[in-house]
């Protein structure tokens, strides 16, 4: 799920020293309307902040929280507190989709109807199996999840034991073997806004290195930040990216192996 547009100034690339998607923000015109969104929040956060002083709270919401906040507020009040936000995503299987915790704890005390599907005919709990979180799962369950649905022949309970349970005691090869059919990464999530919320004035250029093991599945096993003095946010933004990303399996003489590989995150 790759969106691929007009060129901008934020970019990123994902991939390794030879594999790299070029991702570009969407056209121009959009661009405009996130200028004016974000110039609108940053309005309101300082007005909510002035609003927490005068309260005497002394732990005012910080602009990555307040965005959170006014996105996930009109995604639900633009429908009645229904399940689609403007783009007609259905919100809680957007915030799993796109690894967005916060939004995702929010949406779940909104008592909302935690079996809406999105466009591709997924709902959360498929996204939460897929994604392998075995928590949230447990916790849609509880709140009425159907769990009886099928994806392909598959229930969601069915995807997460044949992603996540397998496991071997075979090495992670390291990618150097010009007879290693490398992994390639799918992003599922939305690229859109994945620079850092902290750092949107000056948009410095940024890359974060990962040292990634994924299983012959494709699944990511461990990651391991190895990047030296680079800032917080894109840390967390890069291991958001990951945290959304699939691998198809490396290959070594047409076998499926678990591989090891040195991912890079740009941020420009």
């Amino acid at each position: 799920m790759l969106p691929f547009g007009n060129l901008s100034r934020i970019k990123i690339f994902i991939g390794t020293p030879k594999l790299s998607l070029y991702l570009k923000r969407l056209n121009s015109n959009r661009i405009m309307k996130k200028i004016l969104y974000y110039t609108s929040i940053l309005f309101l956060v300082s007005c909510f902040n002035i609003s927490r002083i005068s309260k005497k709270q002394t732990t005012p919401l910080n602009k990555e929280e307040m965005f959170d906040l006014i996105f996930f507020n009109s995604c639900l009040e633009s429908n009645l507190f229904e399940s689609k936000d403007k783009e007609k995503k259905p919100c809680l299987a957007n915030a799993i989709r796109n690894n967005q915790k916060e939004f995702i704890n929010y949406l779940l005390k909104k008592n909302i109807n935690i079996n809406i599907e999105d466009k591709n005919k997924l709902d959360p709990y498929y996204y939460s199996a897929f994604f392998g979180d075995l928590k949230l799962m447990e916790t849609l369950e509880k709140l009425g999840a159907n769990t009886k649905k099928k994806y392909k022949n598959q229930t969601a309970k069915q995807i997460y034991d044949t992603k996540y349970l397998p496991k071997d005691d075979e090495p992670y090869i390291g990618i150097k073997s010009e007879d290693i059919i490398k992994p390639f990464p799918e992003i599922h999530l939305d690229l859109e806004d994945a620079y850092p919320i902290e750092f949107r004035d000056l948009m410095p250029k940024k890359t974060v290195l990962l040292k990634l093991k994924i299983f012959k599945n494709g699944r990511v096993d461990s990651i391991e930040v190895i990047s030296n003095e680079i800032e917080e946010p894109y840390i967390r933004e890069a291991l958001r990216v990951i945290s959304r990303t699939t691998f198809s399996p490396a290959t070594l003489k047409g076998k499926p192996i678990n591989a090891e590989l040195i991912q890079s995150i740009s941020f420009e």
